[in-house]
């Protein structure tokens, strides 16, 4: 159930007048369920039942572990910790509509200018059965037409897929910012720690990916991807993730796009369980599909497999300062067949 709104706000929305709101989230205090809540479900849904886009909301969340305490987000706004010492949403056994921690809905109404902003928040543990269809997320989005999924300096830790999105008919940007993806995955192959379906764009900058169990770090079919500044373990540890993980690709753009990958290390270890570590173009590709690697370094230890491969007909693939230590094949043109991919096909939702 949604709290109602304070009169003293219903009649600002009734006027159509616009205002910014900062909802707190402490359960310490006391609640007046208008600027101040107890948890971070009550204050989501008070922001939910503003359908004023001009207006703004930022759930501000007090440090502490946030037990089964998921937010249903309808609309745009911003959910970020406050206080210094971090906010854990942990799933423990249960998941919000059994899809995520965070889930944005196909009802989410925004624009292109607009959508949901996670600043700070650890978000783990998300996982449901097998027969609940086993895809359980940190942060499932299903936000259509051309909105934005922002998130910046987070965590995702043990979650079945640490962020998944699809739904959007190649309008959404998603942007990861300085975040870190650890240990995700359920050994299945068909769950990732970033799996972005039909999206316009993603973009993935300073951040860390380690520990994914058989999926990939990065699996995207959006008509953009870029990855900079970044570093991806492959069956490997380092950078401060002990668990090596038994990753499959550490990225893949199973449609091509225009993909770039700059400023970026990656490292396949012994643990791999897919000893080629990016993959372009499987799925067939997007019309002028391109490939740029720039600045990045492709490391090898122990299984000597393949840095990036791309179908035989592909065209547009070119490196730049690009070094391949321990690698067998930098550049491998592969079987697949590149065929011709339209931007109406979202039958892959993991």
């Amino acid at each position: 159930m949604r709290v109602q709104l304070g009169l003293g706000l219903a009649s600002l929305i009734a006027a159509g007048s616009v205002h910014a709101s900062v909802l707190t989230v402490n359960p310490n205090i006391i609640s007046d369920n208008i600027t101040t809540f107890s948890s971070i479900s009550s204050a989501v849904n008070f922001a939910d039942t503003d359908v004023n886009l001009a207006n703004t909301y930022d759930v501000q969340i007090a440090s502490g572990t946030y037990v089964n305490d998921f937010a249903l987000v309808t609309r745009p706004m911003t959910i970020e910790a406050i206080g210094g010492s971090g906010v854990t949403m942990q799933a423990n056994g249960q998941l919000l509509q059994s899809q995520g921690i965070i889930v944005i809905p196909s009802s989410f109404i925004g624009n292109a200018n607009t959508g949901l902003t996670v600043k700070g928040i650890t978000l783990q543990g998300a996982a449901i059965s097998d027969a609940l269809g086993g895809n359980g997320a940190g942060i499932r989005d299903q936000a259509p037409g051309g909105t934005t999924l922002r998130v910046e300096n987070s965590q995702f830790i043990g979650n079945q897929d640490g962020i998944l999105t699809a739904g959007s008919n190649y309008q959404e940007k998603i942007e990861i910012v300085g975040s870190t993806f650890l240990d995700n995955g359920s050994g299945t192959g068909q769950t990732h720690a970033l799996y972005v379906g039909d999206a316009l764009s993603l973009l993935v900058q300073n951040s860390l990916f380690c520990g994914t169990l058989e999926g990939h770090d990065i699996k995207s079919r959006a008509m953009s991807t870029t990855v900079q500044g970044s570093k991806l373990f492959d069956g490997a540890t380092g950078a401060g993730c002990n668990s090596a993980g038994t990753t499959s690709f550490s990225i893949e753009a199973t449609n091509g796009g225009t993909v770039k990958i700059e400023d970026t290390d990656i490292v396949q270890g012994s643990g791999t369980h897919n000893t080629t570590m990016v993959r372009f173009g499987s799925d067939g590709l997007f019309p002028n599909s391109t490939l740029s690697i720039i600045n990045t370094n492709f490391d090898n230890s122990g299984v000597n497999g393949v840095g990036i491969q791309a179908p035989a007909g592909a065209t547009g693939c070119t490196l730049q300062n690009t070094n391949f230590n321990g690698v067998n094949d930098g550049l491998q043109r592969s079987h697949l067949d590149p065929g011709s991919r339209s931007a109406g096909r979202t039958d892959d939702t993991r």
